[in-house]
């Protein structure tokens, strides 16, 4: 953010601030687990985490990647996937949250949490609340009525925290600056292409190069340069492939039903309405090209044997039955070092001829600085595609941000940048790259209605309190993380 913004910021007193919610509320449904254990998970500052909240987290995180992956979960995945561990994490920051609620003061008044209750839909009989069935649906599940009011006492904390941080204060005339500077900008061209792109432009005769080879100190050489382009060099075969999944026992006798009428053409769209895996709802069962060893066995030898454009199946796996399209097919390319010596050799001799390259650099900066002055863009942009080089053209750059394709200009940069004149070009390379800027249309305020500006600054607000809530959470939950003696029982991880 440009430094003469930044005195603009506005300082901020709070009595407290919370930090961060990451998981739900412990009490999301009153279906059974397992009985409390005796001892507890873990204690976080004198509050303890109870046997039941982890075991009733820890099973809903199990059913949540159960259907992000499509399968369920063994023991073994979850070990692997670390889901124990985040579980207790999250449970000691919630803890941590409900304890800063609790030192900084908030409560909950008796009237509020018998009306919370009194709201809640299972402990309803023709929409009045029903005081047996509270009571026995508590019983049922293991809680007295103090420990179930002590569990929506702290859902009810964790609200008022969150809207805490969902309503931080931010001054109108704050987010109207940022707003007005964000409207500030200039229109730019650039061009950006780095040094080693240059090297194709050197010229190494053949005499150079059998030099080179015959060199015993060689060969090291030819073999970094080897290993440093060997995904070139050295690829196994791959397949691309679509698939449609059917789960169930049902699932074969559904596949050979989606069979009938499937083609080529068509299997996008049948997969988006038909197929069961989740991420091909979204893009057609597409799973990209992949080499053996990525998908499981059944697949995977299925795959690599159809022909291309083919469709086959039902193919059985783990996950159920799937009907593939193979969409493509490449070789394994195998290049050993002796078929490629040559090349490897221009290109080590071409950067070692640093004097010539600075002198290539040198004239090209010229040459499209000339071209930028006179708008000769035609000329340039092909000059520039025949060395992988960037153009850009109509870049609107703001006076907030003050970035370009994503790189943050430095100050200099972005005062020359924002008092330059049109037409101005403006060199911001370095010794590693030429970075060219033409000013298309001087810095001007991009004028609007007054309910448009007005809309812009709500939003501005709206955004900056999140933000600033997000960061206050990060910052006090380390603090609280730091200040909080906190014990767990291994046996639980």
């Amino acid at each position: 953010m440009n430094k003469k913004f930044s005195g603009k910021v506005t300082t901020f007193v709070m009595t407290f601030v919370i930090a961060l919610i990451i998981v739900g509320f412990l009490f999301s449904s009153l279906s059974g687990y397992n009985a409390p254990s005796v001892k507890d998970v873990a204690n976080v500052g004198g509050t303890p985490i109870t046997a039941r909240e982890f075991q009733g987290l820890l099973a809903r995180q199990i059913d949540f990647y159960a259907q992000m992956t499509g399968k369920q979960l063994t023991q073994n995945d979850v070990e692997q996937m670390g889901i124990k561990n985040r579980v207790l994490e999250n449970l000691i920051q919630q803890k941590l949250i409900f304890n800063q609620a609790k030192d900084a003061g908030l409560a909950v008044g008796e009237n509020e949490l018998k009306d919370e209750i009194k709201n809640l839909p299972y402990f309803k009989t023709n929409e009045k609340f029903d005081v047996s069935k509270y009571r026995g649906l508590l019983q049922q599940n293991g809680y007295t009525p103090t420990q179930f009011e002590d569990l929506i006492t702290e859902e009810i904390l964790t609200k008022k925290i969150e809207s805490l941080f969902d309503s931080l204060p931010v001054a109108k005339s704050y987010a109207k600056s940022i707003v007005e500077f964000k409207n500030t900008q200039a229109s730019v061209s650039l061009v950006k292409i780095n040094r080693n792109n240059f090297t194709q432009l050197i010229e190494v005769s053949k005499d150079e190069v059998m030099a080179f080879l015959d060199s015993k100190e060689s060969q090291k050489a030819l073999d970094q340069e080897y290993a440093t382009h060997l995904d070139e060099y050295q690829k196994p075969a791959e397949v691309k492939a679509r698939h449609i999944l059917f789960k169930g026992q049902d699932s074969l006798k559904k596949a050979k039903a989606a069979l009938s009428g499937l083609t080529v053409k068509n299997f996008k769209a049948k997969a988006q309405k038909l197929t069961e895996d989740p991420s091909g709802k979204q893009n057609g069962g597409d799973l990209g090209w992949f080499s053996k060893g990525r998908m499981v066995k059944e697949f995977e030898e299925a795959a690599f044997q159809a022909k291309k454009g083919s469709i086959i199946g039902p193919i059985k796996t783990d996950f159920g039955h799937h009907l593939i399209l193979v969409e493509g097919k490449r070789d394994a390319i195998n290049t050993p070092i002796g078929k490629v010596s040559n090349e490897l050799a221009v290109e080590i001799l071409k950067r070692r001829k640093m004097t010539q390259l600075n002198q290539i650099m040198d004239k090209k900066l010229k040459e499209y600085q000339s071209l930028l002055e006179n708008n000769k863009v035609a000329q340039l942009k092909t000059e520039l595609e025949s060395l992988d080089g960037v153009y850009a053209d109509s870049l609107a750059v703001n006076e907030f941000n003050q970035s370009l394709q994503g790189v943050e200009l430095s100050d200099l940069q972005a005062q020359e940048l924002f008092t330059a004149k049109k037409g101005a070009v403006l060199n911001f390379g370095n010794p590693g790259q030429i970075y060219l800027v033409k000013v298309l249309e001087e810095v001007s305020q991009s004028s609007g209605m007054s309910s448009e500006l007005d809309k812009k600054i709500e939003a501005e607000m709206k955004s900056m309190s999140m933000q600033m809530g997000r960061k206050f959470r990060q910052e006090l939950l380390k603090e609280a993380t730091d200040s909080t003696k906190i014990s767990t029982n291994p046996r639980f991880i």
